[in-house]
């Protein structure tokens, strides 16, 4: 994000498509920092796509509506993090989930 004029960097694409159990490995992402005296951190949106449509991948809320996924995290520099979906996108019951984790 450009923190003068708030305006969002185009999507970045994180890796070839995976499937259930699979990783992309280890992206290297760019973070502006905010302020010059900080650790350095970045809100990250993300978004995933469905490797056969090339379309938003979608999941079931707890309303059962199929809706697009999408979410946010904040990054730090020097930081490495993994993000792991998890769940059943097709169930109202075993819904996704995304889990963070830092690497050391």
């Amino acid at each position: 994000m450009d923190w003068e004029t708030e305006e969002k960097s185009e999507w970045i694409n994180l890796g070839a498509p995976v499937a259930f159990g699979e990783t992309t490995g280890w992206i290297e992402l760019p973070l502006i920092k905010q302020y010059f005296n900080s650790s350095g951190y970045a809100r990250i949106d993300y978004r995933a796509l469905d490797a056969d449509t090339d379309e938003l991948l979608q999941y079931m809320n707890s309303k059962g509506t199929m809706v697009d996924y999408s979410d946010y995290w904040t990054g730090y520099v020097g930081r490495a993090a993994h993000h792991i979906l998890a769940g059943t996108r097709s169930s109202t019951t075993r819904p996704i989930s995304v889990n963070q984790f830092y690497a050391q």
